[in-house]
């Protein structure tokens, strides 16, 4: 099947929120490394979980950075400025299903969906290279045009829907992806996709941050206009010759059918989780 979802991080350490936690089988370091990956500012989140070693007994050399994090042998953005260390990080996007707050979310579940990544190892980055990429085997199943907003100054943009196989569950997992360049938004848009037969193909992309602006209405005086930075999985690039879904070599439609019915499965868990009050997931576990 195709499964490939990778990350590609380059830049330096912006930041980092970690915790060493006891677990099952012993002690891990969790939490939040973030990375400065451009000259634009742009900061990429990743979640990391990391243990001394591997099940093997071959230490971890990740768990030894993150380690050495927070013992304070690691210089950031926010507290050290151009003196910040860089890092090079891999890993993949991961999806959790988590309680809706006032009400939202999924209308059938009452579920929201968490899109984030998830950090797997963490290099020294000599080079001091930038780089800001994922790319992912995407099923797409829809692609809705969204109109410009000139008052929020947003430009117009096609919403990409569709699913990512995660093999290792046995499962579809959803995710949303963005089109800003008026080329990618007409030829997604020009896409045979369906819930029933998507459409699949390798995608790339990048994090972006993308301004919005709100005006509140002023009955007397001056407007007030507040801009905010959201940041957004933004398509960049994909590939001309699509996989032949229902292809055993590509999804077959078995296979698509069953674990499409294990996301299912898994939603409704979590679902019940939520309206007993038991274990519901607040998005951030792993």
């Amino acid at each position: 099947m195709r499964t490939y979802n990778a990350i590609d991080m380059k830049g330096r350490l912006f930041n980092y929120n970690l915790e060493v936690k006891d677990f099952d089988k012993g002690e891990a370091i969790t939490g939040t490394v973030s990375l400065e990956v451009d000259d634009k500012g742009t900061v990429v989140d990743i979640n990391v979980f990391a243990r001394p070693t591997f099940n093997n007994g071959k230490r971890n050399n990740t768990y030894d950075i993150l380690d050495d994090m927070m013992a304070g042998n690691y210089h950031t953005v926010t507290d050290h400025g151009d003196q910040a260390d860089w890092l090079a990080m891999t890993g993949n996007i991961d999806v959790s299903y988590y309680p809706a707050k006032n009400g939202g979310g999924d209308e059938t579940y009452g579920l929201s969906r968490g899109q984030r990544i998830r950090g797997g190892f963490i290099n020294q980055n000599k080079k001091h290279e930038y780089r800001n990429r994922w790319t992912m085997d995407l099923m797409i199943t829809q692609v809705t045009e969204v109109d410009a907003d000139e008052e929020k100054n947003l430009p117009r943009m096609a919403r990409v829907n569709g699913y990512f196989i995660d093999e290792y569950n046995q499962r579809l997992m959803e995710v949303s992806f963005q089109a800003r360049k008026p080329q990618a938004i007409d030829y997604l848009l020009g896409l045979p996709v369906s819930f029933e037969a998507p459409y699949f193909c390798s995608v790339w992309g990048e994090q972006q941050i993308v301004k919005r602006v709100v005006v509140k209405k002023s009955a007397f005086g001056e407007d007030e206009v507040k801009e905010f930075d959201n940041k957004s999985w933004v398509i960049t690039g994909m590939s001309t010759d699509p996989y032949e879904f229902g292809d055993e070599k590509a999804i077959s439609q078995e296979k698509f059918d069953e674990f499409k019915k294990n996301l299912t499965a898994l939603k409704e868990e979590k679902s019940k989780d939520a309206d007993t009050d038991e274990g519901g997931d607040n998005g951030l576990a792993f």
